[in-house]
Order: structure tokens, then C-alpha cells, then sequence
């Protein structure tokens, strides 16, 4: 015998953030709209970063910036501003695709109007007002974005 125990002395279901994780629907939406956004989200960046000019980036090192300056003060502000007009498309798509929780019992805004509507039989009423929420919450992040650029731009 090493003395080693072959047994983990925790199991999933033991380990508090995990089972916070899994006890509840709402962490099963965010881990899931997480994976769903983070592939895009990196894929929108690295093109945003491979964007700016390599003679910018060469001219930072020539006056002897290190690489995390060179990134800091040339590589990022560009880079923000090349990805935000992607990144809002994201953001947007995101807020769309959290309609889908309701699926897996997470109350949002569809999942509120799917219980109304089975207890006051006002179908029109609340796909109506869902969808105004929904187009509100869209246009706020339409117009906060708008600004982002706004204040990013030269």
C-alpha cells in the first residue's frame, strides 16, 4: 500500500461551486450562452488584433517600447475600435439567444410571458409586450455601443 488514497476526497456534488453549478437551471444558461459567445468573441478579436498595421507595431519597438506597451498604447486602442462594430453584433445576437433559456426553466422574458400567457389567456397582448422588451433592451445596446464608437473614433 503507497498510502495514497484512491478515492477523491470530494466529490462533484460535494464542492460548493460546483454544486451551486449544477443544482441550478440558471448557471446551465450562462455556461451555455458563455460557450456560444466566447468562440465568436475570440475569433472577433484576433482579427481585430492581426488588423493593425505591422509598421505601427514596428515603430513602437523602434523607439524602444516593450511588447506589453507596444500592445497597451498602439496594438489595443485600434484593435477595440476595428472589433467593436462585430462585437455589438454579438452582444445583439446574445441578448436574442437568451430567449432560449426559457427552454431549460430559466424565467426571463420569454419564459415570464409563457407562464402569463398559460394563466390570463392574453396571447397577443404578451408576445406583443415581449417583444417591445426585447427590441428595447436591443436598441439600448445599439445606443451604448453607438457611443463606445462614437468616443473610440478620431
Amino acid at each position: 500500500s503507497s498510502g495514497i488514497n484512491a478515492e477523491w476526497p470530494l466529490r462533484p456534488g460535494q464542492i460548493p461551486l460546483i454544486r451551486a453549478i449544477i443544482s441550478e437551471p440558471y448557471w446551465y444558461a450562462v455556461v451555455a450562452l458563455m460557450f456560444n459567445t466566447a468562440g465568436y468573441t475570440a475569433e472577433i478579436f484576433r482579427g481585430a488584433i492581426y488588423s493593425v498595421n505591422k509598421g505601427q507595431i514596428e515603430a513602437g519597438y523602434a523607439v524602444g517600447m516593450s511588447r506589453f506597451l507596444v500592445f497597451y498604447k498602439i496594438v489595443f486602442p485600434q484593435a477595440l475600435r476595428f472589433a467593436l462594430p462585430s462585437y455589438s453584433n454579438e452582444i445583439i445576437l446574445m441578448i436574442k439567444g437568451s430567449s432560449l433559456a426559457s427552454t431549460i426553466t430559466v424565467m426571463e422574458i420569454t419564459g415570464v410571458m409563457v407562464r402569463l400567457r398559460s394563466e390570463t389567456y392574453a396571447i397577443y397582448e404578451l408576445v406583443i409586450l415581449a417583444g417591445l422588451l426585447y427590441l428595447l433592451l436591443n436598441n439600448l445596446a445599439i445606443c451604448f455601443i453607438a457611443l463606445l464608437e462614437k468616443k473610440l473614433s478620431y
